[in-house]
């Protein structure tokens, strides 16, 4: 039985999961939508498992179980999808919807889609075992992937044929039209011949949430026809890359578990990532992050860390996610950023200088209220009041862009307080700090702080002699070092 998406997605808002759960855990509120209890999937004394009625579903702690109302009663319960729909829509008080010929036509296909997705993810993971496979092979060994690192991603190879694929997809009888509409196969506009979009590459397997191949990435092996370093399939029925991130499906759990998620820039350093034990790290495919995106990650973690390159283009992409996202902020979720330092990207970074050295960088990312100033401060013209008054506005018109008021609030406060502070006179007299001053036990001498000693003049023997004298001569001392000092005592002190 077919189930339209709108019906759905309506059965999911009007049932809430802890409606679904708390018939089968006992559930103890913890505020505002929130719940635990003891997961049900695996034997625990401590309630590791917390139930999210405002974010729509389930996740365990202990045993990384996550879903929501359907997937509950199809792990739980043994239900199979249109049996768990059946129930909650009885739950709901919701008929359920006549079949349309057109949906169900539709859902057909794509499920063939996905089944045909897998047939090719097969076909590029033989090839790479291959003979034709070994230069692909050096290059994943130069790499320093292993061959766990190869499994769990099905990294494979499209040789350097213009019909291998679909060839072999047509002996297992595949649709021409379906390899089309699924960006396997592209069309020459003259002849409207068709031949594999992927040749000669690398092929990164891109998966859905629940680990189904919904497109593919591919890295060339040898350029010499100049074509881009970097492919991806085109949009489909199942990919939409404004909405898709590559590795959330491994990252996801990981993220959960560890309350952080990072973001890197492609493949290659999401994969060496996860190798190097970073599970909770995913990239963007060809395109910027996107709202979609950032709304993923606030899913995982409400401060996921951007750890992008540290050249022009990654300073100028980090520069960009703080001033355009900065609008989506809410009380409790925000962004940081890593930039590998170096000129290094991630994966470089992780190889020269090793896994210790990413998670110290990852443990002091920068808050985005700090990358912000950071961003604006560095080759700002603050060299005229004006000057520093425009800059003081460019950073109320980024804080003005926040919808919700709470947080605004409190960037305006912030870049108020950092512009002041930043900008105060400086008074060029000599004004003395008197914490530097300590008394010593041993001498029971006037002892000054080594910088202002040394700024002035004084040596250990000046500050010894100034200990065997009288008070009077301790002051008059003082005063012929720093003459400002009177401008801070009263006459009655004297």
């Amino acid at each position: 039985m077919i189930f339209p998406k709108e019906f759905i997605e309506n059965l999911k808002n009007r049932v809430s999961v802890s409606d679904i759960v708390s018939r089968y855990v006992n559930l103890k509120s913890k505020g505002k939508g929130t719940f635990s209890g003891l997961c049900p999937f695996h034997n625990e004394k401590t309630p590791s498992f917390s139930v999210s009625d405002a974010k729509g579903f389930y996740h365990c702690f202990g045993c990384g179980a996550h879903g929501n109302a359907i997937s509950f009663l199809m792990e739980h319960k043994g239900y199979s999808f249109p049996e768990a729909i059946k129930e909650l829509a009885g739950l709901a008080g919701m008929e359920l919807p006549k079949q349309d010929e057109r949906v169900v036509e539709k859902q057909k296909q794509v499920q063939s889609s996905y089944e045909l997705m897998e047939l090719a993810t097969r076909y590029f993971e033989k090839n790479l075992y291959s003979s034709q496979g070994l230069e692909a092979r050096k290059y994943i060994e130069n790499r320093g992937l292993t061959a766990e690192t190869l499994k769990k991603f099905r990294i494979g190879l499209a040789l350097d044929e213009w019909e291998g694929l679909k060839n072999h997809l047509k002996t297992l009888g595949a649709n021409e039209d379906l390899m089309i509409a699924n960006g396997l196969l592209a069309e020459k506009e003259e002849s409207g011949k068709t031949y594999d979009r992927f040749r000669n590459r690398l092929i990164f397997p891109i998966f859905d949430s629940s680990n189904r191949v919904i497109a593919f990435g591919g890295r060339i092996l040898n350029n010499t026809d100049k074509s881009a370093k970097y492919l991806n399939s085109s949009e489909t029925d199942l990919f939409k890359k404004s909405y898709v991130l590559y590795g959330y499906n491994f990252a996801r759990d990981a993220g959960y578990k560890k309350a952080q998620a990072i973001v890197v820039e492609g493949y290659m350093d999401a994969i060496s990532m996860h190798q190097a034990g970073f599970d909770n790290t995913v990239a963007p495919l060809g395109t910027a992050v996107t709202e979609s995106h950032l709304f993923h990650l606030w899913k995982m973690t409400p401060e996921p860390i951007f750890c992008l390159d540290s050249d022009e283009a990654g300073q100028r992409a980090s520069k960009r996610l703080a001033e355009e996202f900065i609008k989506y902020l809410k009380p409790g979720y925000s962004m940081k950023f890593a930039i590998v330092p170096s000129g290094k990207d991630p994966d470089d970074f992780i190889k020269t200088e090793g896994r210790q050295a990413m998670e110290e960088l990852l443990n002091n990312a920068t808050p985005l209220v700090d990358a912000l100033w950071n961003f604006n401060i560095v080759g700002a013209d603050v060299s005229t009041p004006e000057k520093k008054a425009n800059f003081s506005k460019a950073l109320q018109d980024i804080a003005n862009r926040i919808e919700d008021p709470i947080v605004r609030d409190f960037y305006k406060a912030e870049f108020t307080a950092r512009v002041k502070k930043h900008f105060a006179p400086v008074n060029s007299g000599n004004v003395v700090n008197f914490s530097k001053y300590q008394k010593s036990n041993a001498q029971k001498s006037l002892i000054l702080s080594p910088q202002l000693s040394a700024s002035k003049g004084f040596s250990d023997k000046k500050a010894k002699h100034m200990g065997s004298e009288r008070q009077e001569e301790k002051i008059l001392l003082l005063i012929a070092f720093f003459p400002n000092l009177t401008k801070l005592a009263n006459v009655e002190d004297f």
